[in-house]
């Protein structure tokens, strides 16, 4: 009943967010295109800038559009019940494994507090959507392993393969099932994981030869040579970044076990402090979806540079320590960890071999592929809280558990406020690029206002081009690489001129001279 009440407690918070006009948020505008053409045509189609290919989230998306709401806002009702149930199942997840009540509420109010996930959750964006069928698959995996059966076996299969046809990562899951399945001598579930992991493998190879041929991340997907042709520097800043997020997730549930061992915070805050130095802020960085003055980064996709907040330097060293304190948490934790995964591996504990195949196979691919940004680690985020509030844990006292709370009521708060500021970035620079449309004959082929709103009036609604050559040739970008005539703007820069058309702090300019 708590549980269920702290869910729908957060539903009706981001309620008072919930975008419901059409206009694009980040990237959603890719899936919702294709979830409309699949409820009108019955036809399944990507645009060739999708980078994933989410066949699940299409089809559980275009149910939704049968509903009395307007299209865009019933996609990100979708995304708010794949989460809604993802967030049960991790509760179920987590009182199965033996946590107790109290810490169980504890690590899922961590997981719903937690600024990226209140960001993009009111989105049709496939990384909300991909973690609940995580929690789902984790959990189906727990009841397989408890007691293995046909039933049991066909809806793991089931969830494993909805998230990997969300997100492509979600192969780890496959891959965690088949290791455990072979090394608990289940031939018949190896089978099965095998012929998924086969299916996704298969359903990516169609992917890019059909739709994703020209994408660098494609190139990447079938050369792994790209590993070598960058510095190890590279791979410390963007694994550091990482770190840093993670020690973020982790604060509010290491915050309730009481104070870390200072040896370590000063080692992890030493450790960032000199990663600031030499390759800039590893928290909160700019572009991202948890930045120091935004969430989101919807400013970052339009021309000029965004406002400064006044509270950057000062908000990216408070994460600092509170991240170095979820850090040292983790890393005290790490020998009990490395423990509990051998007496699991000797005991062939299915569940605890697929979770840690699937984990680790998970975090390699993510850092392989240079995806470095905190959304891509936000399922990590969640499973950190896991870690450090194991079974048998004391419940914390009451004063540490206020400060964990607190902790946490700055995250939400973060994050309700950010993913609304952040939409309305997104909704007032749709408004303002369709005014600047009708100035001239051109329409939308004459306005720039950054990537999404970009793709939503000008790769998604002009005609494509002759020939068959695909809605590409008909766009010369989409993000702004060039000049354009009529451009919305977070401000005025040197070699523009103000056109005298303002909303929510944006502004319309166009280049100096005739």
């Amino acid at each position: 009943m708590k549980a269920a009440l702290m869910i729908f407690a957060w539903l009706g918070l981001l309620a008072l967010v919930l975008p419901t006009g059409d206009n694009p948020l980040f990237d959603d505008w890719v899936y919702a295109w294709s979830a409309r053409q699949l409820a009108g045509t019955g036809v399944f189609d990507l645009p060739e800038l999708s980078a994933a290919y989410p066949l699940f989230q299409v089809l559980w998306g275009a149910l939704f559009l049968g509903l009395p709401f307007a299209p865009d806002l019933a996609l990100r009702v979708s995304t708010l019940v794949l989460a809604s149930a993802g967030t049960a199942a991790w509760y179920l997840l987590l009182r199965r494994s033996g946590r107790s009540q109290q810490w169980t509420l504890l690590i899922v109010a961590a997981g719903l507090a937690n600024p990226v996930y209140i960001v993009l959750a009111p989105t049709f964006m496939t990384d909300v959507a991909f973690v609940a069928l995580c929690q789902l698959a984790l959990l189906a995996m727990l009841c397989w392993s408890e007691r293995p059966g046909t039933l049991r076996l066909i809806a793991c299969i089931a969830v494993v393969l909805a998230a990997a046809f969300t997100r492509q990562p979600g192969l780890a899951l496959a891959a965690g099932l088949l290791a455990a399945a072979i090394y608990g001598r289940r031939w018949t579930a190896a089978v099965a994981a095998l012929a998924a992991l086969v299916a996704v493998l298969a359903g990516q190879r169609v992917f890019t030869a059909e739709i994703g041929a020209a994408l660098p991340l494609t190139e990447r997907f079938g050369d792994i040579g790209h590993l070598f042709r960058v510095s190890p520097l590279f791979y410390a800043d963007g694994m550091t970044t990482v770190l840093a997020y993670i020690g973020l997730s982790a604060a509010p549930v290491a915050l309730a076990l009481g104070r870390p061992d200072w040896r370590l915070w000063s080692l992890w805050g030493a450790y960032l402090a000199v990663a600031w130095l030499l390759w800039g802020p590893p928290l909160l960085r700019s572009g991202t979806v948890w930045g120091a003055c935004e969430l989101g980064g919807a400013r970052s996709l339009l021309a000029g540079l965004p406002p400064d907040c006044g509270w950057r330097t000062m908000a990216r060293l408070a994460a600092l320590l509170v991240s170095s304190a979820g850090l040292a948490a983790v890393t005290a934790r790490v020998p009990a960890l490395i423990g509990g995964c051998a007496r699991a591996l000797r005991a062939r504990d299915l569940f605890a071999t697929a979770a840690a195949v699937a984990v680790a196979t998970m975090a390699a691919g993510l850092l392989g592929l240079w995806m470095f940004a905190d959304r891509y680690w936000l399922l990590f985020g969640l499973l950190v809280p896991v870690v450090l509030a194991g079974p048998g844990q004391r419940p914390p006292p009451r004063m540490v558990m206020l400060g964990a709370s607190l902790l946490m009521a700055v995250y939400l708060g973060t994050g309700l406020m950010g993913a609304r500021d952040s939409f309305a970035v997104f909704r007032d620079a749709q408004s303002l690029a369709r005014e600047l449309a009708a100035l001239g004959s051109a329409g939308a082929a004459q306005v720039d206002a950054g990537y999404a709103v970009n793709a939503k009036i000008r790769y998604l609604e002009m005609p494509p081009a002759p020939g068959g050559q695909g809605r590409n040739a008909s766009v010369p970008w989409v993000s702004a690489v060039a000049a354009s005539r009529l451009t919305v703007a977070n401000r005025v820069e040197p070699g523009w001129r103000p056109l005298g058309r303002e909303r929510g702090g944006l502004v319309a300019v166009a280049p100096l001279g005739p």
